[in-house]
Parts: structure tokens; sequence; C-alpha cells
């Protein structure tokens, strides 16, 4: 029974040391998959509310979209790749990215859109 434990962690680390070599480990490396995202987590959000109580920041959270998955308004940015090249960014409200574009008119248009739906 020992063994069969001690067999089955081997299969795991090496399943896992293959899936390292291959770039598809995710779970470890959690932080770093989330580099898009940019929302505070919800304590800091209802502490950079101000003075007031949870009760009232989770509301005013409510009303600004933070529990929404891309909140408006929003924003372009822009994304470099590197050698003069780069990719335009639709960002929400809190800076997590909605999707990329490589013309400016084109995330313009639908920022402009978007934006002017209620």
């Amino acid at each position: 029974m020992l063994l069969l434990k001690n067999q089955k962690c081997c299969m795991i680390l090496t399943s896992q040391s293959l899936r390292e070599k291959r770039g598809t480990v995710t779970t470890r490396r959690a932080p770093e998959s989330y580099l898009n995202h940019r929302r505070p987590p919800l304590l800091e959000a209802i502490v950079a509310e101000g003075d007031m109580s949870i009760g009232e920041a989770v509301e005013s959270l409510k009303k600004k979209g933070y529990y929404t998955p891309h909140p408006r308004p929003w924003q372009l940015g822009y994304k470099d790749r590197g050698l003069g090249r780069g990719d335009y960014a639709v960002l929400d409200r809190f800076g997590d990215l909605v999707a990329e574009f490589e013309s400016k008119a084109d995330a313009e248009l639908v920022i402009s859109v978007v934006n002017a739906q209620k």
C-alpha cells in the first residue's frame, strides 16, 4: 500500500514535470495567467471605497459594475509587441482585457458602440 502511494506520487510528479516542459502547467503559476486581470480583490475594493460600512461599499461596487464581467465604460489601450508593432486593446472600467484589434479604428468603433448602449 505504501508502495502504491509512492508510485502514484511518482506518476504525478512525472506527468507534472512533462507538463512543465511543455509549458502547460497553469495551476502553479496562476497569478501569471491573470496578467490581463487588473480588477482589485474584493477586500481591497471595499477598502478603496472609503469610510463607509461594508454593506454600503458592496452596493457602491454593484453600481460601478464590479460584479459584472466587463463593466462599462470601455476604454482604449495599446499592447506593445515589440519592433514597432502592437495591438490595440479594448479594456473595461477596471482595466481588464476585453478584446484586441490590429487597427485603432476598429477598436474605437467597438468602444463607441458599447459605450453608447444603455
